[in-house]
């Protein structure tokens, strides 16, 4: 757990083209569900530092019915260098009512209460940040995993160590002019960002109201919805942070930190692990667990782990060699603690920053699971907070665990949908991961600890030593693709496109830029019927502009043509691109790799001529 020393892993681009049925139903960017929320209609709110003043939203619509006629309330939002700041002001109260027996996270949303709902990042999230305050300045503040985005599925992660916790609050009570106002300051620390400006989250508030002490609950928020439910995820609206305008002055004598400092921990932010995970069809990315907590040596018996994604999961697969003991406590079940006996285990955030909030996911022997997501606001598991993954009928994670004690081994094969970590497409981006391995030599033995970066302080949760963990581009196969799809016209750029893209998988047009469609070519063609082995100057006679018969367009160079076509050269860009048609056309043949290697190697110094 010395976070610290987690690698980072980067998820990289998908490169290959998805064919899209123009038949087949997808989900409108306008849709509306049974909450009433539209993703084109969602109130949009520009935040400020807090030196340039504030942005206000306002509550006063009805949960359910949508009206406004609610009490108003509004909560004026800016940032500093260090925090979050809001202020949250309630207009119209007549009953100020609370229950003085309730302490911190307590059930307050009871009463009377104005709650924050709180998530990075610009997509319908998952996991957010609740944060209520009540007219008493009582507080309730918990992460909350909403896997369903609608709270029928749920797991909550308190944070109750108020004295660590560097939340502030100051509540104030008017009761002749039947207000209450609450200045609250949350540490951008908590939400695991540096800097917030230039960046957009989703937020929603609300506010709980009683007329008197003898009436009815009601609810009031920024964004309503119809379900008179807070955890609509998709109704949060959109809170984009402004740049600071003000100038600020450094003083050049101040102390700074160096990007190569190590703490206790023994890790440095510049000798982070790093690996890079391919998709699936790639193949994997390997982190070695073989080094020991606390001493560092490479004398831990050695473990790894396989990463690769999909479309919907990432995928990991364990295998821990010269297992001895393979000990565990047959009468643990999910989420028991397991980290006492025999595991492997994988800690994982999205983004390449140090991380406060992670997954922590544990496997055993017996393929006994505990799966958690962690709130660590210290970096080094001093003050800590779990939300529980426990309702394993909803939650797709899939296990399978063999054990082979003759040859000293465990392997388990894991996938975790990308939806537990709200994300939609890791290629291209940059994660923190640490792995780590408990083992046994026999039962009377200490337990030992291994991991893939570690650290000196024999903590799984020191997160600057988590390594990066970059996500690759997904890799292109011409003769995969599916092209008898396009059997009418073609536009004749689109497809020079895809054929620049795909050739450059290998690296033999890596750093050729892919030139802009020809404006003034033909814009369509009639394609042939598919070819077999021939190959495309066998198959395809073209005409130049003066008339003649080309039957070598495919390996002609092509010059300036393709670069600045012309009326006069149009026929003849043409006759080079149905080549390019003819090559796509050969992915229907068994022997389609050679031709796509020859050909892309006799253009190639075409290409490099015009690029």
């Amino acid at each position: 757990h010395q976070t610290p020393c987690f690698g980072k892993v980067q998820f990289a681009s998908k490169t290959s083209v998805s064919i899209i049925d123009e038949g087949s139903p997808t989900s409108s960017s306008n849709a509306v569900d049974s909450h009433g929320c539209s993703p084109n209609t969602l109130p949009a709110l520009l935040v400020p530092h807090c030196d340039d003043g504030h942005g206000t939203a306002t509550i006063n619509k009805r949960l359910g019915t949508l009206a406004s006629d609610f009490p108003e309330a509004t909560v004026k939002l800016c940032y500093t260098d260090k925090t979050l700041d809001l202020i949250f002001e309630a207009q119209g109260e007549t009953s100020f009512l609370v229950d003085d027996m309730l302490v911190n996270n307590d059930p307050l949303w009871k009463w009377t209460v104005m709650e924050a709902f709180i998530a990075t990042g610009d997509q319908d999230p998952t996991d957010y940040l609740e944060f209520e305050v009540a007219p008493n300045n009582m507080l309730w503040t918990g992460w909350i995993h909403n896997p369903h985005k609608n709270f029928t599925s749920k797991a909550t992660a308190f944070i109750e160590d108020w004295d660590t916790y560097p939340i502030t609050s100051a509540t104030t009570r008017n009761v002749g002019a039947m207000t209450w106002k609450s200045a609250v300051s949350l540490p951008l620390t908590m939400f695991n960002v540096h800097k917030p400006e230039g960046t957009t989250w989703r937020m929603n508030f609300f506010r709980t109201y009683y007329a008197d002490e003898d009436s009815d609950q009601e609810y009031g928020a920024w964004n309503p919805n119809k379900l008179i439910s807070f955890h609509q995820t998709p109704c949060f609206g959109k809170v984009q942070f402004a740049s600071k305008t003000s100038v600020s002055i450094i003083d050049e004598g101040s102390p700074t930190s160096s990007s190569n400092a190590v703490d206790s921990h023994g890790c440095s932010p510049n000798t982070l692990p790093a690996l890079l995970v391919p998709h699936c069809d790639d193949g994997h990315g390997t982190a070695t667990i073989n080094k020991r907590l606390g001493t560092l040596a490479s004398d831990f018996p050695e473990a790894t782990v396989k990463l690769c994604y999909t479309d919907k999961t990432l995928d990991l697969i364990f295998e821990a060699q010269g297992e001895t003991s393979f000990l565990v406590d047959d009468m643990l079940v999910n989420n028991d603690p397991l980290w006492k006996w025999t595991v492997m285990e994988a800690f994982i955030a999205t983004g390449d920053q140090d991380p406060t909030d992670y997954l922590e996911f544990e496997v055993a022997p017996n393929n006994m699971l505990w799966t958690g997501w962690i709130h660590n606001p210290h970096k080094n598991f001093t003050s800590k907070a779990t939300a529980f993954i426990e309702d394993w009928d909803t939650y797709p994670i899939t296990s399978a665990t063999t054990r082979n004690v003759g040859a000293m081994t465990w392997k388990s094969a894991v996938s975790l949908p990308l939806t537990m970590f709200n994300v939609h497409k890791p290629e291209g981006t940059t994660w923190r991961m640490n792995f780590f391995r408990t083992y046994y030599a026999d039962e009377d033995s200490d337990q030992e600890y291994g991991a893939w970066n570690p650290n000196k302080l024999i903590s799984f949760h020191q997160t600057p030593c988590f390594g990066k963990v970059q996500f690759a581009q997904k890799k292109v196969d011409v003769g995969s693709m599916v092209w008898s799809k396009y059997s009418g016209p073609v536009h004749v750029g689109a497809v020079k496109a895809v054929y620049l893209q795909s050739v450059s998988s290998d690296g033999s047009l890596m750093s050729r830029v892919v030139v802009e469609e020809c404006k003034d070519c033909v814009e369509t063609l009639d394609l042939v019927s598919p070819i077999g082995d021939q190959g495309p100057s066998q198959s395809n006679t073209n005409r130049d502009p003066s008339g003649s018969a080309n039957g070598e367009s495919t390996h002609k160079p092509m010059g300036n043509a393709l670069m600045r076509p012309s009326s006069a050269n149009s026929l003849f860009v043409a006759s080079n691109l149905v080549s390019y048609l003819l090559l796509a056309l050969l992915a229907l043949d068994s022997n389609t790799r050679v031709a796509v290697d020859r050909v892309k190697w006799r253009n190639k110094n075409a290409y490099e001529e015009n690029m």
